[in-house]
């Protein structure tokens, strides 16, 4: 039956708090009573932007809580740059995007309210050039912007407890790569509202088509890598004997709609005034990097002989210095430097070697001459401070971080580093209060509460400090208080 009315804001959070129970088992997330509303007009519904900022790090820290995040600063700075690439070429908006990288072979993406972007790194893998990454990455922004869920919710009348967990479950399949197993044993619930769920989702897919194409012209890729991509996993789910790859599990593609991707793309690229490109270097690199993170590095190593592009020796490098191997890396990441002495990617590696070396110098100078650069970069921040504290200079590590952070929204990577700063400066209150941070990052409110009372606690802790902490503590309080209050829903 229909369920009760109710706000479009209270729905949502049901529905993310129910994320976890869906993920760590269904039969758990099938007795959950959400209640979701009856909307009028859809165009009312969407949320507020400080609603949905809140919305987006409640997402964003479930998903790290329950999801393989893969936490690496040169990954997590390239697909981070490549979407705001994306969102600032068209989009007036005030959402504070967010984008992950998840560790997992699949190929998929999905996109939540709230601003939360995940990319596989089966994915990264594969794409064949930058414009078909950024095609799927513009597809997902497309839906946020777009507020396809708080839409679909507001358009059904007729939702159901089934049908809501339906569209929860296929989030949380298509994070865990659970495939068709997960949607057959969703099938018999979600059978009584499938067409209309169906209808919305077809006509959702086409506008983040056509919201991302247009996206992928203003940034300057050209927007036939949306249906090229497209169109060669079609092919491949066709020799995949019968089992839909997880990507058109959750993004249903039909002959119709790669055939309207692909005009598109040819009447937008006819009518642009911007010059467009298919690939840049930098992406070589994120692959290679994505196959040496998550390929043993003995098997790399074993192949050294056949790894002849810079990307695929850049790959070796990074198995060498995984391998225990630094020496190695220096000797070959010193020639790439010498052949290509621009290359981010490449800097940053021998900055690690080097440090892994011992040479400390040298990376702490190649480091600030990046950071000239590339000012407020995270992944230079984090190889600084790590240098640092290697260095036994705890507080100016210390400084460095609090500088980064004050200006940027931090990756737990850097607030793990913060804390370990603070306690060696002697500032135990810092230190917890970043350990605090890290644990919310991770939607882990309990363990953050327990850090913020031990910074309440600590020798020489000042009054300004104490006041922000108490504040800190007062929010995280809010915010476990809501997710218990969503445990508890699955017991009426």
């Amino acid at each position: 039956m229909p369920l009760p009315p109710t706000s479009l804001h209270k729905a949502l959070i049901a529905l993310v708090c129910a994320v976890c129970l869906v993920v760590s088992g269904l039969p758990a997330a099938r007795a959950l009573d959400l209640r979701l509303p009856e909307m009028g007009d859809p165009a009312d519904t969407v949320l507020s932007p400080s609603e949905e900022k809140k919305l987006g790090a409640i997402v964003e820290a479930q998903i790290r809580n329950q999801m393989p995040v893969l936490e690496d600063p040169e990954l997590e700075n390239y697909v981070a740059a490549l979407g705001q690439r994306l969102i600032s070429s068209a989009l007036d908006t005030e959402l504070r995007y967010r984008f992950l990288v998840l560790n997992s072979p699949v190929i998929n993406a999905f996109a939540t309210p709230g601003g939360v972007v995940a990319i596989y790194t089966g994915l990264i893998e594969a794409a064949r050039n930058e414009a078909e990454l950024a095609g799927v990455m513009a597809h997902e922004i497309a839906h946020v912007s777009q507020h396809h869920m708080a839409r679909m919710v507001a358009e059904s009348r007729q939702i159901t407890v089934a049908t809501a967990l339906g569209l929860l479950a296929a989030i949380a399949i298509g994070m865990t790569g659970g495939g068709n197993a997960g949607a057959a044993a969703l099938q018999g619930t979600m059978a009584a509202s499938a067409q209309a769920r169906l209808a919305f989702s077809r006509d959702y897919e086409r506008e983040a088509d056509r919201v991302g194409m247009r996206l992928l012209v203003a940034s300057g890729y050209d927007p036939a890598g949306m249906p090229d991509f497209f169109e060669r996993l079609q092919r491949e789910n066709q020799l995949n004997a019968g089992r839909t790859l997880e990507f058109l599990s959750t993004h249903p593609l039909t002959l119709d709609r790669i055939s309207d991707t692909r005009n598109r793309a040819e009447q937008l690229r006819h009518r642009s005034d911007n010059a467009v490109v298919s690939d840049r270097p930098e992406f070589h690199y994120a692959k290679a990097r994505v196959r040496a993170l998550t390929t043993a590095p003995s098997a790399i190593i074993a192949r050294r002989d056949r790894l002849r592009g810079a990307a695929e020796r850049y790959m070796l490098a990074v198995a060498y210095l995984r391998d225990g191997q630094p020496t190695r890396a220096v000797a070959l990441l010193e020639e790439l430097r010498r052949q290509s002495p621009d290359n981010l990617w490449i800097q940053l590696a021998l900055a690690r070697a080097w440090m892994d070396t011992g040479q400390f110098g040298k990376a702490d100078r190649l480091l600030a001459r990046i950071d000239a650069l590339f000012p407020d970069l995270q992944a230079v921040t984090y190889y600084r401070a790590r240098s640092l504290l290697r260095q036994q200079r705890g507080a100016e590590a210390l400084a460095l971080l609090q500088q980064h952070t004050s200006r940027q929204w931090p990756s737990p990577l850097l607030l793990r580093l913060e804390a370990r700063a603070a306690a060696a400066a002697g500032k135990d209150w810092l230190a917890h209060e970043a350990l605090a941070d890290f644990h919310t990052a991770y939607g882990q409110y309990g363990a953050a509460l327990e850090q913020l009372q031990l910074a309440l606690r600590s020798k020489g802790i000042d009054p300004v400090s104490q006041a922000r902490i108490r504040a800190k503590r007062k929010e995280i309080a809010s915010l476990r208080g809501r997710e218990r209050a969503g445990h508890r829903g699955k017991n009426p």
